[in-house]
């Protein structure tokens, strides 16, 4: 993965409003989606849990996240990896545990691929909605939106 990918992000806005869309269950009706409010200093292996828990998941399946590259408009495969690639199979790269939710969700409109369970093949893209300013005590991830469940765990992917 290129570094120009990975950006510092701006301390004033230290929330960030994700959008998690039906794409994840692409054909489902009605549609499927959960918005989030994230704070933007969390890693990725943190918003790995949080995801998690919106979509009513259980930890059960190895994952990754997919950077976006807008120049070349498609996401890199592989490009950030998690501690498994790096632990046990000894991949070299940027690890997702060294990157901060801001540094790839920087500006509106930017996206992730978070893909779990390889098996059953989900892929639900993440969308930067909306930069906010940081409201003390608030809670470091909530959901705040949504529509209809995901489907459970192991029940053969979309």
């Amino acid at each position: 993965m290129k570094n120009h990918l990975i950006k510092v992000h701006d301390t004033a806005h230290r929330c960030r409003r994700l959008r998690v869309p039906e794409t994840i269950l692409k054909g489902m009706k009605p549609p499927v989606w959960h918005r989030l409010k994230v704070a933007s200093d969390l890693d990725l292996p943190q918003l790995h849990i949080i995801l998690q828990a919106a979509m009513g998941w259980e930890l059960e399946h190895l994952h990754s996240f997919e950077a976006w590259n807008p120049a070349a408009r498609q996401y890199i495969h592989q490009s950030l990896l998690s501690r498994y690639n790096v632990d046990m199979e000894g991949e070299e790269g940027v690890a997702e545990y060294d990157v901060q939710i801001g540094h790839v969700l920087h500006s509106v409109g930017d996206k992730l691929m978070y893909w779990y369970d390889f098996g059953d093949d989900w892929r639900p893209e993440i969308v930067l909605e909306k930069l906010e300013p940081w409201v003390a005590d608030s809670p470091l991830a909530m959901c705040v939106g949504g529509r209809k469940t995901c489907p459970p765990e192991d029940c053969g992917g979309p």
